[in-house]
């Protein structure tokens, strides 16, 4: 299109103002299209890396689908750490403690 553009201009089929406004926008369009390529490419490879996660997580996990016994082993195996808020007691007195489990590969899952 950009070729197309030069061409008419000199032929003389369209005055120089012309040429500069069509110019000008094509620029933009491909300024906003390489833009969009840029993030697209950014969501191709998080979509990657969460695939990656998530079959190293199935990989790990498929292992342990019929436990009798939760071991130390299995925990550090499938659990990277947990984490534990201050206990607080609410205006009903009830004591609250929030606890927040962070798996390998996939971290925390959301509830």
């Amino acid at each position: 299109m950009i070729i197309k553009l030069f061409e008419e201009k000199s032929a003389g089929r369209i005055t120089e103002k012309n040429y500069l406004m069509m110019m000008r926008n094509y620029e933009n369009e491909q300024t906003q299209l390489e833009k969009t390529i840029s993030e697209c490419n950014t969501k191709i490879s998080e979509a990657k890396v969460r695939e990656d996660k998530t079959a190293a997580w199935i990989k790990c996990i498929s292992k342990y689908t019929e436990i009798t016994e939760l071991t130390p082993e299995i925990l550090n195996e499938i659990i990277e750490k947990i984490t534990v808020r201050k206990a607080e007691k609410g205006a009903n007195g009830i004591r609250t403690q929030e606890i927040t489990i962070y798996y390998r590969f996939i971290g925390k899952l959301d509830n």
